[in-house]
């Protein structure tokens, strides 16, 4: 592994330091502009909270090493991660199964502690396990961002429950995991409403932050994304419970608004057994939504899939369409068909079929893809 060894005061990093699309939440002080950002000493260990850092080794790389960025006016850039690559990260928790489980320690390590980017935003965590063999890229922190003497947060300092707004359709997008195809759905559904002159708003209400996503689903017709970061949290893994519910509430109603009637899109990231997934699931059944999407993976042999419908049914609700990776897998279809309460549930290949048959099937009509 590479290191770097360049021993440059920390304050001139800051200088030149990017900052990461971690830090774009709307709480704290995070609005102040970085030319008023400050470098003090690392103290506490707090989730949301904005620190300098250095990369030191290269691992693995998301999106082939790139990190997601703040360009200018607003807009996502990216820049290619090489060792002594100076940003600005906020930390937090993460759990994807694809990828690692990451936790911050109890206490930093030193005064320049090294920690690990655990996701291509910018956040920064401890890895504690995962399904990913190669080491992650590893950073040295030189300190936390300070405004007039407090340290910057993306945490929100009040999250204000809205009065619902019920104006728009509302379609849930769920997973049994990730890269289970979701993403891909909500793009096909957003074009196929938008083409339709139907006002499309789409949100994240879980995972962990990504600009770039919400940059697509604009570019794909959308009027308005927006997700859970924009409320203070660039990941939503262990954040408060009731922070979460106002959360929900705040872009299923804000969205809706904006949608004007259209057609709101949500996705949850992840799977159905992550906590914070149950709890919105759990949210849905006081406040439902119109449609229930769930994306399976299609992973392992057929049986996997009857298993995961199942238990989806079970634990929250039958879901109204199916999609996903396992749409593109007849083996697994014809094992969902087998089952009396899925022969019935159209479904779609997102790669596939035609705008005007999933218009169709979101918009209520008869002619269902399957």
């Amino acid at each position: 592994m590479n290191r770097h060894s360049d021993d440059q005061p920390a304050a001139d990093l800051l200088t030149r330091a990017k900052v990461s699309t971690s830090c774009c939440g709307a709480g704290g002080r995070s609005a102040a502009p970085p030319s008023r950002w400050t470098l003090r000493p690392l103290e506490d260990l707090r989730a949301c909270d904005l620190v300098l850092a250095e990369v030191t080794e290269l691992g693995y790389g998301f999106g082939d090493g790139l990190l997601e960025v703040q360009g200018e006016d607003g807009v996502v850039d990216t820049h290619t991660l090489e060792v002594g690559t100076v940003f600005v990260g906020s930390l937090g928790d993460r759990e994807a199964e694809d990828e690692w489980t990451a936790r911050l320690p109890a206490n930093f390590d030193g005064p320049t502690p090294t920690m690990d980017l655990v996701a291509g935003c910018g956040l920064i965590s401890c890895v504690q396990g995962g399904s990913i063999t190669e080491p992650p890229t590893r950073v040295r922190l030189h300190g936390t961002i300070h405004v007039e003497g407090s340290p910057v947060t993306t945490k929100p300092e009040r999250l204000i429950r809205p009065e619902p707004d019920h104006r728009s359709t509302v379609i849930l997008f769920v997973a049994d995991k990730m890269n289970a195809g979701k993403s891909t759905a909500v793009l096909a559904c957003t074009r196929a409403l938008a083409a339709a002159g139907q006002q499309v708003a789409v949100g994240k209400v879980t995972g962990t932050t990504r600009r770039r996503g919400l940059v697509s689903a604009v570019e794909s017709g959308a009027r308005v994304a927006q997700s859970f970061a924009d409320f203070g949290y660039p990941s939503t893994k262990n954040i408060p419970s009731a922070d979460l519910g106002r959360i929900f509430d705040c872009i299923v109603s804000g969205l809706s608004a904006e949608a004007a009637g259209g057609y709101v899109l949500l996705e949850l990231a992840d799977g159905f057994d992550q906590a914070e997934t149950k709890a919105v699931l759990h949210m849905i059944k006081e406040q439902p939504v119109d449609k229930v999407i769930l994306c399976l993976s299609g992973s392992g042999d057929p049986a996997r899939s009857t298993e995961l419908f199942e238990a989806f049914c079970s634990a929250h609700l039958r879901p109204d369409v199916i999609s996903g990776c396992v749409a593109t897998q007849p083996d697994h279809i014809r094992a969902l068909q087998s089952l009396p309460g899925a022969n019935t549930i159209p479904r779609f290949d997102a790669a596939e079929v035609g705008l005007p048959e999933l218009r169709a099937l979101l918009m209520g009509g008869a002619d269902h893809p399957h």
